[in-house]
């Protein structure tokens, strides 16, 4: 799998703007970043837009700009529901490559699910 660089500004912008990341290292956020990308050239090809140098994955609301090996924009519609019907979430390679890449907060691995219900009932 590729492997994105990530400059700083865009890494800020990531903590700011996705929610849940406001503390991720900058390490896991390359890790999440790439793993978004994979899963739309894996499952969802109709959602990459192709102009000239650069790349754009459109990762749910979520569009990834890559150009020449490097993520260049992010853009997040939140609440933005555009492709509502076309985005179908691929559950079980997202859970496969967060294990291949060694991402640490899986929403859905047992652990964080326990940790965020108790912090939800506090």
């Amino acid at each position: 799998m590729k492997i994105y660089k990530l400059p700083e500004k865009i890494y800020k912008l990531y903590q700011q703007q996705v929610k849940g990341n406001e503390n991720i290292t900058y390490d896991q956020a390359v890790k999440k970043l790439c793993r978004n990308i994979q899963l739309v050239k894996e499952k969802a090809p109709e959602r990459i837009e192709r102009k000239l140098l650069n790349v754009t994955f459109k990762y749910g609301n979520l569009h990834i700009t890559t150009r020449l090996g490097k993520i260049i924009k992010l853009v997040n519609h939140k609440d933005y529901k555009q492709y509502s019907d076309d985005w179908i979430f691929p559950k079980r390679r997202y859970i496969e490559l967060n294990k291949e890449l060694g991402i640490e907060d899986c929403k859905f691995s047992k652990k964080n699910s326990y940790i965020r219900s108790h912090k939800q009932i506090k």
